[in-house]
């Protein structure tokens, strides 16, 4: 019976950690910056993006790089380097990080490997089930 106790406490732990953890990513910069970043995407989808929402957009983007898996997650989930290039070519043509971030934008990746899947590469294979 101590053994059963003691498996069931380990996973009371287990999961506990992992609620506080969860909590601890939503609280932090992280999830600061992916606030954020959902706030600028739908201002800029719907239109409403100003230039002055720039250093906006760099600070989210900065602080979001230090979590690569939760950036491809992110990104896969808001497309924001998608709406980030839209910003850029909206407010600011002459910008020159545009080109790398359509080319970024056009490539999606596996959250826990990183691999990259060109889009249309993904879409012609959905196509042909």
């Amino acid at each position: 019976m101590t053994g059963w106790m003691a498996w069931l406490g380990a996973a009371l732990l287990v999961l506990i950690l992992a609620v506080v953890n969860k909590r601890l990513k939503r609280s932090g910069p992280l999830g600061k910056a992916a606030d954020g970043l959902r706030q600028l995407v739908l201002k800029q989808r719907e239109g409403r993006s100003t230039p002055e929402d720039l250093p906006l957009w760099e600070a989210c983007l900065d602080r979001l790089a230090a979590y690569p898996s939760e950036y491809n997650e992110l990104n896969a989930e808001l497309r924001f380097l998608d709406a980030f290039a839209q910003f850029l070519g909206t407010h600011y043509p002459s910008d020159e990080r545009i080109p790398s971030l359509q080319t970024a934008g056009s490539y999606r990746k596996d959250t826990i490997w990183g691999v990259k899947i060109h889009r249309e590469d993904r879409e012609s294979r959905n196509d042909r089930s």
